[in-house]
């Protein structure tokens, strides 16, 4: 067969796997190489290789070998891969070509019965094996007729089959069952899929960059210019900014140059060596990205709140297998990065998600939920010293003011009425995992998971009019809203499923500013418990549907009223008798509306039609004793786009996370 096969399935560029080419390494005493690599791929199975010609001979054995001449196993005949590869043990990341765990299971040495080249030209090869675990006769038998049709494999069906002789054995058990250590290592399986140091990609990653613009080939650099950001009072406004959350971590700019790690600081330099022991795990999860060359830029921090297990979060790309990408803009460094994440497929690596334009708004969402800062960068700016990244942090709140304690997300939990199921009545297929966890811990004794699925199975005639069909936009909070009311929640907005693969949910790429993203979309109760099972204490719908992006059937009326204290609230009628339409969250919920009485609102409420008007006069000041009656759903999510696609609104029957 020969070692085509085998290259035109890998790129050497981006594999570790060697080549075909590699000149072959003869043993002394004249022997060919016998081995067998334990692979756990998508199914189990043992890669059984004889070396004949200069490479080694392949066939893949689901049950493994066995000494017991009545079991004639299947054996596949499979691409002929060079001598080197029977030197490999450790893991193929997913997604690749033979994407598992491999395990060198037994090597050795082997002799022809007969003519070997002749043997296998005619499919009857018979020779002994002098390996760490298995001895004796062997035969490799290539099937024909209807067996080999039976099993799939025509011309590529083969048996390997015990020879009666001193080492058979009738009846015994698998030595695979008996010694399944590794004869190099002395690891099982699951040691060596712990062990991320020994990492190939054996499929090329598909990220051609040779033609992007700013892309230039390079040889890896030596160490990082890492570009520091600038601290400042207010977020840059313009739409050709991207906006992310400052992670509470800490940052480190990761090498690899095959498989061989180095991490250094936020100022370029190596970490210490003490510091670099403590962020091995980093390194490797590193090794699990699709590349040979790399160097990327994150920050090492919990991968969820509470949780003593690190997450490399990335925020940029650098260089990648021969392309040095400093030159090249942000927002494509950036996209090029969550394809090589979400391909990596591991947990313990996250991709910083970013807002673009609306820094204002990205700035008071970011400091509502606790967030420390918010780092700002130009969506075309380079990879150097003047990137001009900019650093906003939140300002620090007095520790003596009261917090607005947290309301009762469900009216039912007060008794008002409403039937809520039992635990028994929760439908089978529900996985849900940590009921007894607390959301609420303020709401009636403390509110759990459970009672949230209980509260949704509840009103559901009512939930899913208002959320089925549409993308959207989720307040999750992994542990719960915190007991102490000055406390950070440890909560955040999710829009993209990134790493989450929710069974119950559909995923829609959508085109939204001009950037495709993945968004969930809920189609019946089933989506919307497994919203519940997520820890979502908010959902947002979007104001179109999923089929008719392009086509709102909801428009967000956002009143902002004087903040001075009034009453009482006009109705969603008042509204209507005005000539005012506003839904539900506008009128009567959110605003406490005052010293407007029925007749005189639409007097009260400052309208422009003209939206650089609007821009123009918006200012608090000019609200005194008016209702000012904006565009954008800030009320509700302040990151929102002004009645564009991703225009939300609040679901009346969903619970909220706080006031």
């Amino acid at each position: 067969m020969g070692l085509a096969e085998y290259n035109r399935k890998r790129n050497f560029r981006v594999t570790r796997e060697p080549p075909g080419t590699a000149p072959p390494k003869p043993r002394a005493d004249g022997a060919g190489a016998y081995l067998i690599q334990a692979h756990a791929a998508r199914r189990m199975h043992y890669d059984f290789r004889l070396e004949l010609n200069g490479v080694l001979l392949s066939w893949s054995i689901p049950k493994g070998p066995s000494l017991d001449p009545r079991e004639k196993r299947l054996a596949v005949h499979v691409e002929d891969h060079p001598l080197a590869y029977g030197d490999f043990e450790g893991i193929i990341p997913k997604g690749q070509y033979g994407g598992g765990t491999v395990l060198l299971w037994d090597r050795g040495t082997w002799e022809p019965q007969e003519d070997p080249v002749a043997g296998y030209a005619k499919g009857n090869l018979k020779f002994i094996l002098k390996g760490e675990k298995l001895h004796g006769g062997f035969a490799l038998i290539r099937l024909g007729g209807a067996r080999a049709k039976a099993e799939g494999h025509v011309e590529k069906a083969w048996l390997l089959i015990k020879e009666r002789d001193a080492q058979a054995r009738d009846d015994a058990p698998d030595l695979t069952e008996t010694r399944p250590e590794s004869v190099v290592s002395g690891r099982t399986m699951a040691e060596i899929a712990a062990d991320k140091s020994s990492v190939w990609h054996s499929k090329p990653s598909h990220l051609d960059v040779a033609g992007t613009p700013g892309a230039r080939a390079a040889p890896l650099p030596v160490r990082p210019r890492p570009p520091r950001a600038i601290t400042r009072t207010k977020p840059p406004e313009g739409d050709d900014w991207l906006h992310e959350i400052a992670l509470p971590g800490l940052r480190v700019i990761a090498r690899n140059e095959r498989s061989d790690i180095k991490l250094f600081s936020d100022r370029g330099t190596p970490l210490p060596a003490k510091a670099a022991r403590k962020d091995r795990p980093i390194g490797d999860v590193v090794r699990m990205l699709p590349a040979e060359t790399l160097m990327v830029d994150g920050i090492v921090a919990p991968i969820r709140p509470g949780s003593d297990k690190l997450g490399y979060f990335l925020s940029d790309l650098i260089y990648l297998d021969g392309h040095d990408l400093t030159r090249v803009p942000l927002e494509r460094r950036k996209a090029l990065l969550e394809e090589l994440v979400r391909r990596a497929g591991e947990e313990s690596i996250g991709f910083v998600e970013h807002i673009a334009g609306g820094g204002a708004d990205f700035y008071r969402e970011a400091c509502r939920l606790g967030i420390e800062a918010m780092i700002s960068r130009r969506a075309d700016s380079r990879y150097d010293a003047k990137a001009g990244w900019v650093r906003v942090e939140c300002k620090a709140k007095g520790t003596g003011k009261k917090k607005t304690p947290l309301p009762n997300p469900l009216p039912a939990s007060r008794g008002e009425g409403m039937k809520i199921p039992s635990a028994k009545e929760i439908p089978k297929n529900l996985r849900l995992t940590h009921p007894e966890r607390v959301l609420w811990p303020d709401v009636a004794g403390g509110f759990t998971k459970l009672q949230l699925v209980q509260y949704y199975l509840a009103v559901a005639e009512h939930i899913l009019p208002e959320v089925i069909g549409r993308p959207l936009s989720l307040f999750r909070c992994p542990d719960g809203m915190p007991s102490d009311p000055n406390a950070k929640p440890a909560c955040f907005f999710m829009k993209h499923p990134g790493l989450m693969k929710p069974r119950s949910l559909e995923t829609h790429r959508i085109l939204a500013r001009s950037k495709p993203g993945i968004y969930m979309v809920a189609r019946d109760l089933a989506g919307v418990l497994e919203l519940a099972q997520m820890s979502i204490l908010e959902i947002h719908p979007w104001n179109a549907t999923a089929e008719q992006i392009e086509f709102p059937d909801r428009v967000i009326f956002d009143l902002d009223p004087d903040p001075a204290k009034w009453q009482p609230a006009p109705t969603k009628d008042d509204a209507q008798a005005h000539g005012t339409s506003a839904g539900a969250e506008g009128l009567g919920g959110e605003a406490e509306l005052t010293q407007c009485s029925d007749h005189q609102l639409r007097d009260c409420v400052v309208v422009f039609d003209d939206i650089d008007q609007r821009c123009r006069c918006c200012s608090v000041c000019m609200r005194r004793h008016r209702i000012h009656a904006g565009y954008s759903a800030s009320s509700i999510s302040s990151w929102a786009l002004v009645n564009g696609l991703t225009s939300i609104g609040t679901s009346l029957v969903c619970p909220s996370s706080g006031a």
